[in-house]
């Protein structure tokens, strides 16, 4: 499903790639649970996307083998990363809900 959603995105069609995002993302693909942090970020929902981006680590401290099946080696500090940033950047008390 997250693949699908790329498809959309790319496409332009953010509102099936969400859709698709938030399907993978139940499943706790992490791939999937990341860009939905993104689409909240690009947003301003910054509440929303640092709890999405926290639960990507949570997914991948729990299941460490699965950055293998996702080929996804970068993406724990890709999203230590953005977490940082909007930390650093962004009072969430005064972005959207």
């Amino acid at each position: 499903m997250n693949n699908l959603a790329n498809i959309y995105s790319k496409e332009g069609n953010e509102k099936e790639a969400i859709k698709f995002y938030l399907k993978a993302a139940e499943k706790s693909n992490p791939l999937a649970l990341f860009n939905v942090g993104n689409y909240y970020e690009e947003n301003k929902n910054i509440k929303v996307a640092k709890q999405y981006y926290s639960e990507v680590l949570h997914v991948l401290k729990e299941y460490p083998d699965i950055l293998k099946e996702y080929s996804a080696s970068d993406l724990e500090t890709e999203t230590m990363n953005r977490l940082l940033y909007l930390e650093n950047n962004f009072d969430e008390d005064a972005e959207a809900e």
